[in-house]
């Protein structure tokens, strides 16, 4: 009678492990199965199966799905990177082929002013105002090289920050923004 023991060793070094000591201790495999006229076939043994990891349920097809946001493109942008940790969720849209011309939208466990605030730096190096979308109030940091950041609070109690590119056009950004669902 054969029973399975999981062990964290592989089955075959184990059963070679057993044979090798059996030989030793003077009784060989075949010896010990004709003297007890065992007829069991010896089984190969099973692979360890690789765990399946199935898709994040965070990424939709085209967009993203975050417990803060969700965001579905708009036409002429593609998604980019995506990744979500304990600490933030993240995503990048880009408009057409340009690398350059993107969204990066990010959480922050910070108030959205804060985050305004700390994008001006000690030099207070751009302006902030506040701008609503939709009916949601951001915060919005434009820089002087033209890149806008904006900032809000979501019912699940991070911030949602939204970069704007330098090489996007507030009005071809605006589709993008109005998009954004807060959760």
């Amino acid at each position: 009678m054969m029973r399975k023991v999981a062990l964290g060793v592989p089955a075959v070094a184990l059963t070679a492990a057993l044979a090798f000591t059996m030989a030793g201790c003077g009784g060989g495999a075949e010896e010990q199965k004709k003297a007890s006229n065992d007829t069991a076939t010896t089984q190969p043994a099973e692979e360890p199966k690789a765990e399946e990891t199935p898709e994040p349920a965070v990424e939709a097809k085209t967009g993203v799905d975050y417990p803060s946001y969700s965001l579905e493109p708009t036409d002429g942008w593609k998604p980019g990177t995506r990744s979500m940790n304990e600490k933030y969720e993240e995503c990048e849209f880009t408009l057409g082929d340009d690398t350059f011309a993107f969204i990066d939208i990010r959480t922050f466990k910070t108030e959205p002013m804060t985050e305004a605030e700390a994008r001006m730096g000690s030099k207070k190096d751009g302006t902030i105002d506040e701008v609503d979308v939709n009916g949601i109030t951001w915060v919005r940091h434009t820089a002087s090289n033209g890149t806008v950041n904006l900032f809000t609070k979501a019912p699940s109690g991070m911030t949602v920050g939204v970069v704007i590119g330098s090489k996007v056009d507030w009005n071809d950004a605006l589709p993008m923004i109005e998009n954004i669902v807060l959760k």
